[in-house]
């Protein structure tokens, strides 16, 4: 996430880390003050609620311009909460790994 309120998805890279032997693609990336990079894994994003409705990126994408203003640690906090709202009592059916690093 851009401090000009730009999403730059990274494509660049391969299979999931640690299952098979890869070659993963590389990418570089200029980072200025205030951008956001964000990592996380699919259980993130496929947290479902009892409607099977999954929380997708684009609820991502919403917790982090609506917290850019915060701290890193705050915006994790923060899309976390969103994830359990949005799941409710559902349990999750994967675990998620979720870092944020914002430029200083």
């Amino acid at each position: 996430y851009s401090n000009h309120s730009k999403i730059y998805p990274l494509k660049k890279g391969g299979v999931f880390i640690g299952c098979f032997p890869f070659e993963y693609g590389i990418e570089t990336i200029e980072l200025k003050n205030d951008d956001i990079l964000l990592f996380y894994t699919d259980g993130l994003v496929e947290a479902m609620n009892k409607s099977e409705e999954e929380f997708g990126e684009e609820r991502i994408i919403e917790t982090i311009k609506a917290n850019a203003h915060q701290n890193s640690s705050e915006i994790q906090n923060k899309i976390i909460e969103k994830v359990e709202d949005h799941i409710g009592e559902n349990k999750l059916d994967d675990d998620f790994t979720l870092v944020i690093a914002k430029v200083q």
